[in-house]
């Protein structure tokens, strides 16, 4: 006998079975509050609309505008098709004067700087993304402002590497000093 699926806001909730198709157990109701705590996000197609009319564009004009067809975006906002190439969400980002990394991401895709970022550095930018888990927006707003200030203000460059300056020399408090070799 197979579980009969739970139906919740119109959708069909598939209950979990065990590999020889008996139901799964769920006395806590875990299940249950997962899915009540996860907060519904928006597609990229239902963002397109609202920000394609709070510009006041027509579909057509749209079209017309960033260089596609109005079925194309028709069926884009409706979530029909994935979401277009990047090319095209830059172009529409340009048109309605929105942030392209946003539209990129919630595109599914990845802005092209940040793949090459991950690209040379992979594992020192897993271990800062797994050093940055769980932190609230403001404080990585914080983090990146730091950064930012601190490239601002260093005016011969990024440092390059750190070698120490002699191998018996201490400083007054007692720790070998460094010195900070930078790049041309």
């Amino acid at each position: 006998m197979l579980p009969v699926p739970a139906r919740r806001a119109g959708v069909i909730v598939p209950s979990p079975t065990t590999l020889d198709n008996t139901p799964m157990v769920d006395p806590e109701g875990f299940r249950e509050r997962t899915q009540a705590m996860s907060p519904p996000t928006k597609n990229f197609g239902s963002v397109l609309r609202e920000l394609r009319r709070a510009g006041g564009y027509s579909l057509r004009g749209f079209a017309a505008t960033v260089g596609v067809s109005p079925a194309y975006v028709s069926v884009i906002e409706q979530g029909k098709v994935c979401p277009p190439a990047v090319g095209h969400v830059l172009r529409m980002a340009y048109v309605l004067r929105e942030d392209p990394d946003r539209l990129i991401v919630l595109s599914g895709r990845m802005p092209e700087d940040v793949a090459e970022i991950i690209r040379k550095q992979p594992e020192a930018i897993h271990a800062l993304l797994r050093a940055v888990k769980g932190l609230r927006a403001e404080e990585l707003g914080r983090i990146a402002a730091g950064i930012e200030k601190r490239r601002k203000t260093d005016k011969r460059g990024p440092i390059a590497r750190v070698r120490r300056k002699a191998p018996g020399a201490r400083s007054a408090r007692g720790v070998a000093p460094t010195v900070l070799e930078r790049r041309p």
